[in-house]
C-alpha cells in the first residue's frame, strides 16, 4: 500500500510539473508577475559638474588627463570611469580606476594607459559620497585621419510639429539614425528644450543615454535654452573647447537667446584659443544662431563694402542674418578670425531650414564652410532631418556620403529652397516647393513606450541609404531577461538582439537592424509577453445624461497594461443603421466621441469600441446607451457594458505584410481618423477564446493542478 502511495505521489508530481512548465502558463505567470518598465528618465538627475558633461566630455587618450570643475565645493578623493562596450559581439564591462587629485571645485583625473578607447560614465567619490556624470569622458586612441559627425539642431524636447508626439518619434528616429550611420561623434548646435523646462532636459539627457548611448555628444545652447539655469543643470557650462586627437579643434559658442551673436567677451576667448591651437589643422567652430540667411557661395572679405557683408536692414543682398546684423561689427569679426586662422567649418541652427554657404576669403585666400541644418523635430511646415558630414583632415576635404537625392551642397540657388539634409519625416508633410521634392523619399521612426515593451518602429525609402548595422541601447529596465518580436516587416528589414545584459536597472542590449531602402520594420522590445487586451471603460460624460438635439462629449478610457494600445475603431448604431464613429485621442489613455442626435423619444444607441494592442490582442466592447429628449428623467440605468470574443493573434514575423485600410484611431505610429492596419497574409498561430481572454490550455494546466492537489490531500487523510 506504501508502495502505491508512493507511486501516486510521483506521478501526480510529475503532472504538476507539466502543468506547471506549460509555456502559456509561464507566459501569465510572467506577465503577472513582471515588474513595469521604469520610465525612459528614471535615471536621470542634475549634474554636479561644469564640465565635463553629457553635452561636452572630455577627450583624453590612455594615460592622459583631464580637468573636473565641480559647481560647488566638494571633497573627491577617488574614482572610476565605467562603460559597456560590444566586443565581437559580447557585451563587456569596462571600469577602470582613476587617480583624483585637486580640491574645492578643481580636480585633475588621470587615466591608467591600459584604458580602451570608449565613451564612459566618471564616477567621483568622497567625503561619503558620490558625484556622477554620464557619458563624460570619451578615450580616444590617437589622432583622426578622418572625423565623421551627424549634425543634429533644434530637437525641441518639450514639442514637435504637428505635436508632441509626432516631435517624439523624430527625436527617437533622428538618434536611432545617428547610430546606424556610425559617425565618431554627434555635434547639436541648440534648442535642446523647447521652454527651458526641467523635464525636457530630463527627457533630453535620457533619451542620449538610451538610444546614443556609444556615441559622444557636443551640444551647445540655443535661444529657446536661454537663460541657461536649467541648461546648465542638466549640461553644464555653455561655452567650451576641446582638442580631439590633437589634430581637431572643436570650439562652442553661446550666441544668447535673442541677442543672436555671442558676446564680445566670448569673442575675445575664441580670439585667445584660435591663437593658441592656430598650428592645429582642422578648427570647427559650433553655435546656434547661424552668421549668414544665405544659400551659395560669397567671395569676399570681413571689411569689404560690398552689400553683400552690409547691414541686412538695409540691403536686401545682404547675406548676414538679421540677428547678427544687429551687431554688424561683431560679424565681420568673426568673420576675420575664419579668415586669418584658417576656421574650416561653422556649424548652426535655428532658421528650421538647411542653408549651406561657401564662404572664400579675398584676404587669405582660405575658404569655410558654414552649414545650416535643418530641425530634427520640430518643424516650421517645412521638412525635418540631419545631416551626416565627413570631413578628411590632410588634405582637408569635406564630403557628405549619405546625401538625399535633392542635395545641392553650396550651389546658387533661392535661399528658401535648400533640401540637403537627411529627412526625418513622412511623406505629405513636406510642403511642395519649386525645388521639386518627392513625396516619396524619406526616412521615419516611431516608438512607444508601455507597461512592458519598447514599440519601435522605422520606415526607410531613401534610395541612397542602406542601413545594415549593430546598435546599442541602454534602456531603464525591470527584471533579468528581455526578448524581441518582430511586428511587421517589409521589404529587406529585420532585427533581432544580438546580445544583453541588465546591470543595475537598466538593459544594455545589442540589436541588429537592417533596413534596406523600401523597406518597414516594426519590433517589440520586451521583458514580459502579453496575452491580455486593453481595457476599455467609459469616463465622464457631458452631459451625465445623454441627450437628444445637443453635442455629448463621451470620454473613453482606453488602457494596457502588457505592449499598449496599438489600434482603436468604433462604430455607432441607432435605428438599425451602424457608421463610423471618431475616437479622437484627448490625453494619455483617454479619447473622446462627439454625439449628436436628434428625437422626441428616448433613443437606444449602440456603441462598440474595438482595441487591438501590439501583441496582437483584440476584444470589442460593446456599449449600451439611451438618449433622452431634454428634461426628461430617465427611471433606468442609462448606460450598460457587454463584452464580446476576444482574439489573439502571433503575427508571423518574416514574411512580406499586406495591407488594407479601416476607419480607425491608431496610437503609435500615426494619430490620424484613418489609418493602415497591417494583415500577415501567414499565421504562425491564431486561438480564440472565450470572454475574458483566458486560454484553453491554461486553464487545462490548472484544472490538472488542482485535481491533482485534491487527490494528494484525499491520500493523505485516507494515510
Amino acid at each position: 500500500m506504501a508502495r502505491t502511495r508512493k507511486l501516486l505521489f510521483v506521478t501526480l508530481f510529475a503532472l504538476m510539473i507539466i502543468a506547471l512548465i506549460s509555456p502559456s502558463l509561464q507566459g501569465i505567470a510572467r506577465a503577472e508577475t513582471a515588474n513595469t518598465l521604469p520610465p525612459i528618465t528614471a535615471y536621470v538627475k542634475e549634474l554636479p559638474t561644469l564640465d565635463p558633461s553629457p553635452g561636452h566630455p572630455a577627450v583624453v587618450l590612455p594615460g592622459g588627463t583631464f580637468s573636473v570643475t565641480f559647481k560647488t565645493s566638494v571633497s573627491v578623493s577617488q574614482g572610476y570611469i565605467y562603460t559597456v562596450v560590444l566586443e565581437d559581439d559580447k557585451l563587456v564591462e569596462l571600469k577602470y580606476t582613476v587617480t583624483v587629485t585637486g580640491s574645492g571645485a578643481k580636480y585633475t583625473v588621470k587615466l591608467p594607459s591600459d584604458v580602451k578607447p570608449a565613451l564612459y560614465d566618471l564616477v567621483l567619490e568622497g567625503g561619503g559620497k558620490e558625484y556622477l556624470v554620464p557619458r563624460s569622458v570619451w578615450v580616444i586612441s590617437g589622432p583622426f585621419d578622418v572625423l565623421t559627425f551627424v549634425h543634429m539642431t533644434d530637437l525641441h524636447f518639450g514639442t514637435g510639429h504637428p505635436n508632441e508626439t509626432i516631435g517624439q518619434y523624430r527625436r527617437f528616429a533622428g538618434e536611432i539614425l545617428a547610430q546606424l550611420l556610425h559617425p565618431n561623434i554627434v555635434i547639436d548646435t541648440g534648442d535642446e528644450a523647447d521652454t527651458q523646462a526641467l523635464t525636457q532636459y530630463q527627457e533630453s539627457r535620457a533619451f542620449r543615454y538610451a538610444f546614443l548611448y556609444p556615441l559622444p555628444v557636443f551640444l551647445n545652447p540655443g535661444n529657446h535654452d536661454y537663460p541657461n539655469g536649467n541648461f546648465i543643470k542638466y549640461y553644464g557650462q555653455t561655452t567650451w573647447y576641446r582638442i580631439i586627437g590633437q589634430n581637431i579643434l572643436l570650439i562652442a559658442l553661446n550666441t544668447r537667446g535673442e541677442d543672436g551673436y555671442p558676446s564680445w567677451n566670448e569673442l575675445k576667448w575664441l580670439t585667445q584659443i584660435l591663437e593658441k591651437y592656430k598650428d592645429i589643422p582642422i578648427k570647427i567652430i559650433q553655435f546656434h544662431h547661424p552668421v549668414f540667411y544665405y544659400q551659395g557661395q560669397i567671395t569676399a572679405t570681413w571689411n569689404t563694402t560690398s552689400p553683400i557683408l552690409g547691414d541686412p536692414h538695409k540691403y536686401r543682398q545682404s547675406a548676414i542674418s538679421y540677428y547678427w546684423g544687429t551687431n554688424l561689427t561683431a560679424a565681420r569679426y568673426f568673420l576675420k578670425l575664419c579668415e586669418e586662422y584658417h576656421v574650416n567649418i561653422v556649424l548652426a541652427g535655428h532658421i528650421h531650414r538647411d542653408q549651406y554657404v561657401e564662404y572664400h576669403s579675398t584676404w587669405t585666400g582660405w575658404t569655410t564652410y558654414f552649414i545650416t541644418t535643418t530641425t530634427l523635430a520640430h518643424g516650421t511646415g517645412r521638412y525635418q532631418g540631419l545631416q551626416y558630414v565627413r570631413v578628411q583632415v590632410k588634405p582637408f576635404n569635406l564630403t557628405f556620403p549619405y546625401a538625399p537625392p535633392t542635395f545641392v551642397g553650396f550651389k546658387n540657388v533661392s535661399r528658401y529652397q535648400v533640401y540637403n539634409s537627411i529627412p526625418v519625416t513622412l511623406p505629405k508633410i513636406t510642403p511642395n516647393w519649386n525645388y521639386k521634392v518627392q513625396d516619396d523619399q524619406y526616412y521615419y521612426g516611431f516608438y512607444h513606450y508601455a507597461p512592458h515593451a519598447y514599440i519601435m518602429g522605422f520606415e526607410n525609402y531613401l534610395p541612397e541609404l542602406h542601413l545594415n548595422r549593430t546598435i546599442l541601447l541602454a534602456l531603464p529596465w525591470a527584471g533579468d531577461t528581455a526578448g524581441l518580436k518582430v511586428l511587421e516587416s517589409q521589404g529587406d528589414a529585420s532585427a533581432n538582439i544580438v546580445t544583453y545584459k541588465v546591470i543595475n536597472g537598466r538593459l544594455y542590449v545589442a540589436l541588429h537592424i537592417k533596413l534596406e531602402p523600401k523597406s518597414k520594420l516594426v519590433f517589440a522590445l520586451y521583458n514580459a509577453p502579453d496575452n491580455t487586451p486593453p481595457l476599455v471603460k467609459i469616463g465622464l460624460m457631458i452631459p451625465s445624461t445623454p441627450t437628444l438635439g445637443r453635442a455629448n462629449t463621451i470620454f473613453f478610457t482606453i488602457k494596457d497594461e502588457g505592449w499598449g494600445v496599438k489600434n482603436v475603431r468604433a462604430t455607432i448604431t441607432v435605428n438599425g443603421k451602424t457608421e463610423p464613429l471618431k475616437l479622437a485621442p484627448y490625453s494619455k489613455g483617454t479619447y473622446q466621441a462627439s454625439i449628436t442626435l436628434s428625437g422626441t423619444k428616448p433613443l437606444p444607441a449602440d456603441i462598440k469600441i474595438t482595441v487591438s494592442d501590439w501583441a496582437g490582442n483584440t476584444k470589442t466592447y460593446d456599449f449600451k446607451l439611451t438618449f433622452y429628449p431634454p428634461g426628461y428623467k430617465p427611471t433606468t440605468t442609462a448606460t450598460t457594458t457587454t463584452t464580446s470574443t476576444t482574439t489573439t493573434t502571433t503575427t508571423t514575423t518574416t514574411t512580406t505584410t499586406t495591407t488594407t485600410t479601416t476607419t480607425t484611431t491608431t496610437v503609435p505610429p500615426q494619430t490620424t481618423a484613418t489609418t493602415t492596419t497591417t494583415t500577415s497574409p501567414t499565421t504562425t498561430s491564431t486561438a480564440t477564446h472565450p470572454s475574458g481572454g483566458v486560454p484553453a490550455e491554461i486553464i487545462a494546466s490548472i484544472v490538472i493542478i488542482v485535481v491533482a492537489i485534491i487527490i494528494a490531500v484525499a491520500i493523505v487523510k485516507k494515510k
